[in-house]
């Protein structure tokens, strides 16, 4: 696409409760998610992306829920949001957020920090692919040494597997 991957619907045959599953992606241009309001599969939550004024950064807000930096972020059915976080003005990792729970569940954290970075020096984006119960993110251990232009390449691509994963968005 002229102006990069823009992925608004991705089938995914994700079966914990034996049925496909459709997985709403948050698009994105040029790895900045689109600003707008996105409802949850089964519409009982939404999230709005905007970007921050004074720093520039995309935040995303889910009901009282404020996280900044996010990179990546998609809805699986029928109401929580995994998204990824960038350690510049964020907590670096991917997250899922229960609209049921109102809880925040960390599914991949931060491994390396200094003292610039101490919450994590880890960039985390998710790639917005999935294949069955597996869902594909770009990683690169350090942020200063990412290079956007190079992220996409398959040696950063990671795998996080959502079969442990249960209705209330907690790993089993």
């Amino acid at each position: 696409m002229k102006f990069g991957r823009l992925l608004l619907l991705c089938i995914l045959a994700w079966q914990p409760a034996s049925i496909a599953q459709i997985h709403i992606v948050i698009p994105r241009v040029r790895h900045t998610l689109v600003p707008g309001v996105y409802k949850s599969p089964d519409g009982s939550c939404s999230a709005t992306v905007s970007v921050n004024l004074m720093g520039g950064q995309t935040e995303l807000k889910v009901a009282n829920h404020l996280v900044s930096d996010v990179t990546g972020a998609l809805w699986i059915p029928p109401h929580d949001l995994i998204y990824s976080v960038s350690p510049v003005y964020g907590m670096p990792g991917i997250y899922l957020y229960s609209c049921r729970s109102a809880k925040t569940h960390m599914l991949v954290a931060p491994k390396h920090r200094t003292g610039a970075y101490p919450d994590g020096t880890d960039y985390f984006e998710l790639s917005g692919g999935q294949q069955g119960s597996k869902l594909f993110y770009y990683y690169v251990p350090d942020v200063q040494h990412l290079n956007l232009k190079e992220l996409e390449n398959k040696v950063y691509l990671r795998v996080l597997d959502l079969t442990s994963l249960t209705h209330e968005g907690t790993k089993n």
